[in-house]
């Protein structure tokens, strides 16, 4: 099986063999003309197998992932980022944070707090892509368990580090730690060509977005400090 799929405006042919990859990337389904191929040989199959016993059905996707981060990457200056991406009066917001902190209940926080002019562009995996001088961020496919996202690209404004606090504090960021946060929650590279073209877009994006911290109790009134504080 084969199909077209548009990924942070960038159309890729993937081959594949199970439903599972069909069903995951079918919010995705362009008709547009490929960029890039994605294609698997026995040797991936066997690479993800090593890895994890998780079924077939899943690691076929993994490997499929792993070579479209390659592709953003090396060609289209585009990182998958750990986090939580949402789009606000046509801006993307995006919170990140170590496993467990709670970036998807921020999100919720913000959700219930801002209403319908607030939607969901990934809880989990977005895509930030650097296009033309503009910085992007992009929905994906991987969208975590809860499989909450959409299919839409929008000027990134402001990346938020979330820390537990006893009270609720939004803070500028350094370009120092920026660089750094961006660096531990984006997928790793695979040699020294790639780590340099990794530091290169993540410079590009710290120059162009706001980044901030945000010491939140566990409540959603942290989500009118993150409002006032970096999407007003």
């Amino acid at each position: 099986m084969q199909g077209v799929y548009s990924f942070a405006k960038v159309n890729f042919l993937i081959e594949y063999k199970y439903r599972y990859t069909r069903e995951l990337f079918k919010a995705y389904e362009t008709c547009g003309e490929p960029s890039a191929v994605i294609t698997l040989s026995d040797s991936d199959y066997e690479f993800e197998k090593q890895k994890s016993k998780a079924p077939i059905e899943y690691l076929e996707n993994l490997a499929i992932l792993r070579k479209i981060i390659k592709v953003l990457l090396n060609d289209f200056s585009a990182v998958l980022f750990h986090g939580s991406a949402v789009e606000y009066r046509g801006n993307g917001y995006l919170f990140t944070a170590p496993s467990g902190t709670g970036k998807s209940t921020h999100a919720r926080y913000l959700k219930e707090y801002l209403g319908d002019v607030l939607n969901y562009i990934n809880d989990d995996k977005p895509i930030i892509r650097v296009e033309n001088g503009t910085v992007l961020v992009c929905g994906s496919a991987w969208n975590g368990k809860h499989g909450i996202g959409s299919n839409i690209c929008v000027p990134l404004k402001a990346v938020c580090l979330l820390k537990r606090g006893n009270e609720n504090k939004i803070e500028p960021l350094s370009n120092a730690l920026a660089i750094k946060t961006l660096f531990e929650q984006t997928v790793s590279y695979s040699s020294e060509e790639e780590a340099v073209k990794l530091l290169n877009v993540l410079s590009k994006i710290v120059e162009s977005v706001n980044f901030y911290t945000l010491y939140c109790v566990n409540d959603i009134s942290s989500a009118k400090t993150s409002h006032e504080g970096m999407m007003l």
